[in-house]
């Protein structure tokens, strides 16, 4: 069951939904209320950019810190 093609996509969609809610939550905890506009970009990242961005925002100092970011990186 662990080999189906169906079970492997609601595994990565259930990390990648994860990883989404860490990301958001400790944004939120560093830099205040993120915008809505900004959440969906954050949403529409891969499960790899999301990790880099879990990086990068520990050297995040302010919310531009993180719309720049977002400015370099495609979804």
């Amino acid at each position: 069951m662990k080999e189906s093609v169906n079970y492997q996509d609601i595994y990565q969609k259930g990390l990648q939904q994860g990883e989404e809610a860490l990301i958001l939550w400790l944004l939120t905890r560093k830099l205040g209320l993120i915008d809505p506009e900004i959440e969906h970009k954050i949403c529409a990242l891969s499960f790899t950019q999301l990790e880099e961005l879990g990086e990068a925002m520990l050297n995040f100092k302010s919310y531009t810190d993180l719309t720049n970011y977002l400015a370099t990186i495609s979804p």
